[in-house]
C-alpha cells in the first residue's frame, strides 16, 4: 500500500508528499486494532522520512464514530488467526479450499473460532456477493464484531498477491494444528504423570503408546491436508 501511494503521488514534491501521507493517514484511521495501527504509523514514518510523532498527531485513537470509553475490547486472537482471517476476507474463494480442514476439533483451540465458523457457514460461491458481511456481523458478539471489522479494513488495503496469501494460509493452518497438538500432548502428559505417580505401569505404557500414535497421526493428517491446499487450482 505504501508503495502504491508513492507511485500515485510524486513524493519529491512537498505538496504531493503531503497528499500521499494524508492518504495513508485516512487508511490508518479506518483500522481499529491499536497494534496494527501502530505498526502502520511506524512503517509510514520510516517510508516517507518524517517524524513519527507528526503522523501520530494526525491519527485518530479510535474508529470514526466510536466511543473510546464504551468500545468493546478485542479478542485475544493469535497472529496466525488474524493473518488467516485477513486473507480469506480478501479472497473469499480460499474458504472452499480450507473448509474441509477446519473441523470442530481444530477450531476449538482458536479464539476466533466463532468468526471462522460464521464465515464458513455464510460463504456462497458463485453468488454476486460470495460473503454477506452484514449478516455475519449480526451473529457475532461485540468483541468479535470489532475484531472482524478491524481485520476487514486491513484486508482492503493489503496488496498481497494470491500466491503470497496462499502461502500464509498454509502457514496459519500449520500453526492451528500445532496449537491443537500441543494442547492434546499436554493433556496426555498430565495423564502420564498421574499414572506414573500411581505406579500403574499398564496404564502408563498405554498412555505413552497413545501419545506416540497421536503425534504421528496428527503429523500425517496435517501433511495430507496442507498438500490439498497447495494442490488446489488457482
Amino acid at each position: 500500500f505504501l508503495g502504491w501511494v508513492s507511485q500515485k503521488y510524486d513524493v519529491q514534491v512537498p505538496e504531493k508528499k503531503y497528499e500521499a501521507i494524508q492518504a495513508i493517514i485516512n487508511a490508518v484511521n479506518k483500522i481499529g486494532e491499536p497494534i496494527i495501527k501502530d505498526e502502520y504509523i511506524r512503517k509510514a514514518a520510516d517510508f516517507f522520512h518524517v517524524e513519527e510523532h507528526l503522523l501520530r498527531s494526525k491519527v485518530k485513537d479510535t474508529l470514526p464514530g466510536s466511543d473510546p470509553v464504551s468500545a468493546p475490547k478485542g479478542l485475544l486472537i493469535t497472529p496466525a488467526e488474524r493473518i488467516f482471517l485477513e486473507n480469506v476476507l480478501a479472497v473469499p474463494e480460499f474458504i472452499d479450499e480450507v473448509k474441509e480442514l477446519l473441523n470442530d476439533e481444530l477450531l476449538s483451540v482458536l479464539a476466533a473460532q466463532n468468526i471462522i465458523r460464521k464465515l464458513l457457514e455464510n460463504f456462497s460461491p458463485g453468488a454476486r456477493e460470495s460473503m454477506n458481511f452484514s449478516s455475519i456481523l449480526k451473529e457475532l458478539s461485540d468483541a468479535e464484531k470489532g475484531e472482524l471489522r478491524n481485520i476487514f479494513e486491513l484486508s482492503k488495503i493489503s496488496l498481497k498477491d494470491r500466491a503470497q496469501r496462499e502461502k500464509e494460509i498454509v502457514s496459519c493452518v500449520e500453526e492451528f494444528h500445532d496449537i491443537l497438538n500441543k494442547r492434546e500432548v499436554r493433556r496426555l502428559n498430565q495423564e502420564i504423570k498421574l499414572a506414573a505417580r500411581a505406579n500403574n505401569h499398564l496404564i502408563l505404557e498405554q498412555l505413552i503408546q497413545k501419545k506416540t500414535k497421536y503425534i504421528k497421526s496428527k503429523y500425517d493428517i496435517m501433511s495430507k491436508n496442507l498438500n490439498l491446499i497447495q494442490g488446489a487450482p488457482n
